[in-house]
């Protein structure tokens, strides 16, 4: 805020972008975040500051793996590793990996995951980067996550707090292993580290704490702990309403509808559905949209407005 990038060095126009598109991205823009990393990337690289170049590409790689467009995040990774190697900057190769290896997950390509992962571990280790060590052990847990193997997930997620005390990495992990308990139908130790992830995300991560959140509320929805998980959903939509996130509040109404559905309010019930579809309908979220009508079709069945039922 207190640059003029217009009045400033290409280099610092360059560094100016690089941070402005981690703003955009905890803020869920690809968009802009793509664009000022674009831009960083041809000044880095006229500058010829090949480490920041490097990270640059990284973080582009990152923008287009969440964004999904997946060539593009090859692409991109790839640059980055090639520059690191050639600089021989060992943990710039190790964080490359990581992000490769979340690559492959995201395309269900697990092997070569596991080789990134191994590769990354190994650096890390050998150059005792703990904290980018933690990090990898947390995808590893949620490859071995999607793939069911949750013991084995579990036992990945145990060395988290055993080799780093950083927060981020420590909460990452205590989000994670809830999902595993959530998995496994331990619903009160899924509580449990669902809150310490909440906790530990305050202050730093509101997308990722108001994710803890939510799947704390699930897990006391399983336990039909009803008025407590109610409680909850509507602290999560008071604060996403507040503040910018990626956290996605037409989750919290579709559970409040579920809720509602359960304690046969249909009338309430149908009315948090409607407004969780509007936010599916303004967000493109095509999995949501189709949730949402069905449960509302449930409800007019039960009503005995099957005409209507069926037209939605």
């Amino acid at each position: 805020e207190n640059i003029n990038p217009k009045k400033a060095s290409r280099y610092v126009k360059a560094k100016y972008g690089y941070y402005q598109s981690f703003f955009n991205l905890a803020n869920g823009d690809m968009l802009s975040a793509s664009e000022n990393c674009s831009r960083a990337i041809k000044l880095f690289n006229r500058e010829r500051a090949y480490y920041e170049e490097a990270k640059a590409c990284q973080q582009m790689g990152t923008v287009y793996r969440i964004s999904c467009v997946e060539d593009v995040a090859q692409f991109m990774f790839d640059a980055a590793l090639k520059l690191n190697e050639k600089l021989g900057n060992r943990a710039g190769c190790a964080d490359v990996c990581g992000n490769l290896g979340m690559l492959m997950v995201l395309q269900e390509r697990f092997e070569e995951a596991a080789a990134y992962f191994e590769k990354a571990e190994k650096i890390n280790e050998e150059i005792r980067r703990n904290s980018a060590l933690a990090d990898i052990y947390n995808q590893q847990a949620l490859m071995l996550l999607l793939q069911k193997e949750y013991k084995t997930a579990a036992r990945k997620l145990s060395l988290v707090s055993k080799t780093s005390s950083d927060k981020k990495s420590l909460a990452f992990g205590q989000e994670l292993l809830a999902h595993v308990y959530y998995e496994q139908k331990s619903y009160k130790k899924a509580v449990k580290a669902s809150e310490t992830a909440e906790e530990l995300y305050k202050g730093s991560n509101l997308s990722a704490m108001l994710e803890s959140m939510y799947l704390r509320a699930l897990c006391l929805f399983e336990l039909k702990q009803f008025s407590e998980a109610e409680k909850l959903l509507r602290k999560i939509i008071t604060v996403s309403r507040k503040n910018e996130s990626s956290f996605h509040p037409a989750n919290a109404y579709n559970l409040l509808g579920l809720i509602f559905l359960q304690m046969k309010d249909l009338k309430r019930a149908k009315g948090l559905f409607l407004q969780s579809l509007s936010l599916e309908q303004k967000n493109d979220r095509l999995t949501g949209i189709a949730t949402d009508y069905a449960n509302i079709s449930l409800i007019e069945y039960r009503c005995g407005n099957f005409d209507a039922a069926e037209k939605t």
